[in-house]
């Protein structure tokens, strides 16, 4: 499974299960909800990092 996929399926499974409870203070909402965040957080800055290391030879990819 690739990292994109695990994520997605994060952010699904935290969809479902606020769907199913619907209220934010639910336990299982809280934890599903955090680890969707700390995945998404952790994409975000593994993208910038990886664009910040590919400038010199990249330079479109960055402008993009």
């Amino acid at each position: 499974m690739t990292h994109k996929a695990f994520r997605l399926s994060l952010v699904q499974r935290k969809n479902k299960v606020f769907s199913k409870y619907k209220d934010t203070h639910h336990p299982a909402v809280k934890s599903a909800r955090k680890a969707a965040k700390v995945e998404v957080k952790k994409a975000c800055k593994n993208f910038e990092k990886k664009l910040a290391e590919n400038i010199k030879s990249e330079k479109k990819s960055f402008f993009a």
